[in-house]
């Protein structure tokens, strides 16, 4: 509880410093949090799913908010964190275990079950494209492969928590080997899912880790951007950063 404290204190915080909310996603959020939920809506939640959340966002669902401030566009609340197309599909999707242990994305995959490399040099679009169009197995090949890279087979024993923009979204991991991880899924944009890690262990994040460095980050950078010039093009957002098949999603 201490350790939720302390970042319900920098909220406060980061509240006070960007008070015109100039960093990114701030004019959505406006460093607001939701509601705590009630014990028995989290539980009826577990229970409905079959799953146990992981402790700490457990904590901070029950204690700081459910949804609101958080990363670039902000959290999503409990309830709606589960498409309701993938629960169609499988009602017990949330209690299956996640199928990942590694980064995955779809030009490996593709490069796997075709030997094709889609960066091999600054033609291979242009030549994946005219095979597409020309060699009909190559086609069924890569329609296949799409269709499960894009299917909610990637997505089971995960929750969608957070918005990044552009169809990235960040995913907490609630079931298998990965349960208690935050991932980011970029399949929107065709490219994969990758494990955040953290910028100087490259060890798993785990949720209150992730919301932790979030807030730091954006401290660091409204500090930045007000002692900048006025005519200063310096503006307080990072660039994703890959390392050893994790990622992490500001600076270090």
């Amino acid at each position: 509880m201490e350790r939720i404290a302390q970042l319900g204190a920098k909220l406060s915080l980061l509240r006070v410093r960007d008070g015109n909310c100039q960093l990114i996603g701030a004019n959505h959020h406006k460093y607001a949090l939701n509601a705590p939920l009630v014990e028995k809506e989290v539980a009826d939640f577990e229970v409905q799913h079959q799953l146990a959340l992981p402790a700490d966002y457990r904590a901070f669902l029950a204690t700081l908010g459910n949804g609101g401030a958080g990363p670039f566009f902000g959290m999503v609340p409990l309830q709606d964190s589960i498409l309701t197309s993938d629960l169609i599909d499988d009602p017990m999707i949330l209690s299956k275990s996640f199928p990942l242990g590694q980064a995955v994305e779809l030009s490996e995959l593709i490069k796997a079950h075709t030997e094709f490399d889609l960066f091999a040099d600054d033609d291979s679009l242009d030549t994946y494209y005219r095979r597409i169009e020309e060699d009909r197995e190559f086609r069924e090949i890569n329609s296949r492969l799409e269709t499960q890279f894009h299917s909610s087979y990637f997505s089971r024993g995960s929750l969608m928590i957070c918005d990044y923009g552009c169809g990235l979204a960040f995913r907490l991991i609630v079931s298998g080997d990965a349960r208690g991880q935050i991932w980011l899924d970029d399949r929107a944009n065709d490219s994969g899912l990758y494990p955040l890690g953290d910028p100087y262990t490259a060890k798993p994040v785990d949720f209150l880790a992730w919301y932790d460095q979030w807030l730091d980050h954006s401290l660091r950078s409204i500090d930045e951007f007000l002692v900048a010039p006025a005519d200063s093009s310096i503006w307080p957002w990072s660039s994703i950063e890959r390392s050893d098949g994790r990622v992490w999603p500001w600076g270090q």
